[in-house]
């Protein structure tokens, strides 16, 4: 895909999600917002990063 074409699907898919938005409350918009905060403070506070499992130790 040429980059002509990546920059158009982007933006057309920017403004539909934003059009999306356009009937919501304040609540329903935050909603999502604080989800995904609250995701990345909880991956900060406890060393997570996406893809990284941790270790459980062998009792055998």
């Amino acid at each position: 895909m040429t980059t002509g074409n990546t920059r158009v699907l982007c933006t057309a898919a920017l403004v539909l999600g934003l059009a999306g938005c356009a009937g919501m409350s304040d609540l329903d918009r935050n909603t999502p917002i604080g989800a995904g905060v609250g995701a990345v403070a909880g991956s900060v506070l406890t060393g997570m990063t996406p893809g990284r499992q941790q270790k459980t130790p062998n009792l055998s």
